[in-house]
């Protein structure tokens, strides 16, 4: 088993949840953080786990996430997460059996799903 960490409300990450429900707060670039991703940055993944993404996230059946607090702070300002916190998002960790893992972010199937923890 693998912890995966993921920012969510409602079981959605806040860049979906920005383009479904409204949350115009979340931009696709942050300015303040360690690491200022774009959010479809890919590399570091290998071309098989790009087309593994790519075939299950049209179904939805992916999640993004990260695979160490690290790379979550990396990826995420504490400014980011306060505001992300404040507008009801938490941090959640889940127990999966696999993690498709970049260095900089990582992604996981649901059907690899566990149990959540925390």
């Amino acid at each position: 088993m693998q912890e995966f960490i993921r920012v969510e409300k409602e079981g959605i990450g806040p860049y979906c949840y920005s383009d479904e429900y409204g949350f115009d707060w979340m931009t696709y670039d942050h300015h303040d953080c360690i690491y200022t991703p774009p959010i479809h940055d890919d590399s570091g993944f290998t071309s098989e786990d790009k087309m593994i993404y790519d075939l299950n996230c049209r179904k939805k059946g992916c999640l993004s996430g990260f695979s160490s607090l690290d790379q979550l702070e990396n990826w995420f300002s504490l400014k980011e997460l306060e505001i992300l916190k404040k507008e009801g998002f938490q941090i959640k960790v889940y127990n999966v059996k696999n993690i498709f893992d970049s260095g900089k972010q990582a992604f996981i199937l649901k059907q690899d799903i566990l149990e959540e923890i925390k």
